[in-house]
């Protein structure tokens, strides 16, 4: 598109590892040997309506595309993640979802909409010593989910939990 800086990749580079590793991407999970690789995999998940309106934000405020370029950029890969991004959450331990807590009609145009989080992971996890926790702050609703399948459990966390408020 005119007036937009393309990122280009550039050569490889050897990085060497610190303590924490991230690998952030659209296909971190896409090939066998990448996934071993990995010793935590995270697949975001956030809910398709605000997926598509953060997408569109940040090309417009970060790439210089006009709303309905965006639009456009997001409808031509919508094929490609149907069939590349998203089946990779198969392979991820741990998926978390954002999704809206109420409906937009009931919040001002001009404030951000109040979300929720929903964090699925495998049930042999002990959750319930976070939940208790998470549960004490303020405001905030918390509940643990077990999956019909047996295998998974989500985390449903409803509220507003800030920083200072993780850290104590």
């Amino acid at each position: 598109a005119a007036g937009v800086d393309l990122v280009r990749l550039g050569h490889p580079a050897r990085v060497s590892p610190g303590r924490f590793v991230f690998v952030i991407g659209l296909h971190p999970f896409y090939m066998k040997r990448m996934r071993e690789m990995l010793d935590v995999r995270i697949y975001m998940d956030p809910e398709e309506e605000l997926r598509r309106e953060w997408k569109l934000h940040r090309d417009v405020r970060d790439r210089g595309y006009s709303p309905g370029q965006g639009l456009e950029q997001l409808r031509s890969r919508e094929t490609d993640s149907a069939v590349f991004v998203r089946p990779q959450q198969q392979f991820a331990d741990m998926v978390v979802q954002y999704y809206r807590r109420t409906a937009a009609a009931q919040v001002p145009a001009t404030a951000p909409p109040p979300l929720g989080i929903r964090v699925r992971v495998d049930n042999s996890l002990p959750l319930a010593r976070l939940a208790d926790e998470l549960g004490r702050l303020d405001g905030t609703r918390v509940s643990v989910v077990h999956e019909e399948d047996l295998v998974h459990q989500t985390l449903v966390v409803e509220g507003d939990v800030g920083a200072a408020d993780v850290r104590s």
